[in-house]
């Protein structure tokens, strides 16, 4: 219904248009830009009653199945004849069957569901049509082909949401591998799950109070009036999808063919999504940390090296409040990181005083973490000091889970696809300027190439 009035709207301004057009060039000929205009209207105003009879005939025909559906209830409500065995006719009032039991763990939903997507025996359950979502809740329609050719073969196939109380399990699963999202600040997905979310966010061009001044007041004294100084920020969760082909000779080892899905989907949720978070653009993905405006480049000393004045350099500048800062690193910088030694004590190791133990866990008392998504040694982001708190993860729709026998069936292979929305990006949209109003500090300070 909003559609058809916003569409009805649009038509009576295009006709207003037109209308002051032409009241504008009764006595003289149109110019070349006012024929231009009303030519372009004139194609605007036929495209938009065809758009709006087409929606009218849409919301119609939702019309007469919601009259039908409401009709066959009303019967379902109605008394029915059955004869006894004496003949006797009795009236029977039809009853409502109980709905099953949900799901009993993400185990057994993950199970059923891979073999009603995959066609396999045992996917037939009542239970998961709570979870079914049709391809028709997709708007554009790129996605909308690209779903229906991962689906069953039915052009309103869809495929099942994972229920919302297995979703951290599932998340969960490669928990321990990611490194933004167990330590960020996560919206859940809300109602709608996918729409915009705006929130105040940090507005950093003034001292950490944000622009709100501070004045000591004398007994009896008026007030000075103050207003903090906040942004709005928007996270919109995006749609990311991951696809695994499973042989149809695995599938016929359904216990062997469900783990291998489940770990490998798991995985490629927490990689994709960690990825973004670290180094998404921002543009139909999380803006990541590495493009973050509130970051700080701490200048490296030495190209292509990590030594302890970068170390040190970036420590003090880590705004470590509010969270529990870590040390993120590509492992192709652990050479660097075990050789940092001493400037005033030639040949010191300072994080690897002795070859006997294994690489020690922390730095300067913060927890050090290897990553292979972080870049490789000498470019910049290498070596991260991270307060991952001031980082907000929005999660919108899904997981939904999909599959079809038919992208590769003359190779006997089933492609399974899972799909969600999530967006991410900082709370702050500056680093923090300091008192004495030259230095500042940031929860994301990253050592430049």
């Amino acid at each position: 219904m909003d559609k058809l009035k916003e569409l009805r709207k649009k038509l009576e301004d295009a006709i207003a248009r037109m209308e002051e057009i032409l009241n504008s060039g009764e006595e003289k000929d149109f110019t070349e830009d006012e024929e231009k205009e009303y030519s372009s209207l004139e194609k605007d105003v036929e495209k938009l009653k065809a758009d709006i009879k087409i929606e009218e005939e849409k919301l119609a025909k939702a019309a007469e199945r919601k009259a039908a559906l409401e009709k066959e209830k009303e019967e379902l409500k109605k008394p029915v004849n059955i004869p006894d065995d004496g003949n006797i006719v009795r009236n029977v009032q039809r009853v409502q069957v109980n709905e099953p039991e949900d799901f009993k763990s993400l185990d057994e939903f993950l199970d059923i569901a891979f073999r009603a997507v995959l066609r396999v025996p045992g996917g037939r359950d009542n239970r998961l049509m709570r979870y079914y979502s049709p391809v028709m809740h997709i708007e554009d329609e790129s996605q909308k082909r690209e779903f229906r050719d991962m689906s069953m073969g039915e052009a309103t196939a869809g495929g099942y949401m994972v229920p919302a109380q297995w979703v951290p399990e599932l998340k969960e699963l490669a928990i321990q591998n990611a490194i933004v999202r167990p330590r960020a600040d996560v919206i859940p997905a809300g109602s709608p799950p996918d729409a915009e979310v705006t929130i105040p966010v940090g507005n950093q061009e003034t001292y950490i109070n944000m622009g709100v001044d501070v004045v000591w007041v004398g007994e009896g004294k008026t007030k000075t009036e103050t207003e903090p100084v906040l942004k709005e920020h928007s996270w919109i969760p995006h749609e990311v999808a991951g696809y695994i082909t499973l042989t149809d000779k695995l599938l016929r080892n359904w216990p062997a063919a469900m783990a291998f899905a489940k770990k490998r989907l798991s995985f490629a949720i927490m990689q994709a999504e960690d990825w973004a978070f670290l180094r998404g653009t921002g543009v139909a993905q999380p803006h990541g940390i590495l493009t973050q405006n509130c970051r700080i480049l701490q200048a490296r000393n030495t190209a292509l090296q990590i030594n302890w004045a970068d170390v040190r350099d970036m420590y003090w500048q880590c705004y470590k409040l509010g969270g529990s800062p870590i040390w993120v690193y590509n492992p192709s910088c652990l050479p660097q990181l075990m050789g940092i030694s001493d400037p005033n004590t030639s040949g010191t190791m300072i994080w690897q005083p002795s070859a006997r133990e294994g690489e020690p866990s922390r730095l300067l008392g913060i927890p050090m973490v290897e990553n292979q998504r972080s870049p490789v040694l000498g470019a910049q982001g290498d070596l991260m000091l991270l307060n991952l708190s001031y980082y907000v993860i929005k999660d919108g729709s899904g997981p939904f889970i999909a599959a079809s026998p038919h992208v590769y069936f003359t190779s006997n292979k089933t492609v399974v696809k899972i799909f969600w929305n999530v967006d991410g990006d900082s709370w702050l949209q500056a680093p923090i300027p300091l008192e004495d109003g030259t230095n500042q500090m940031s929860p994301f300070i990253i050592l430049d190439a």
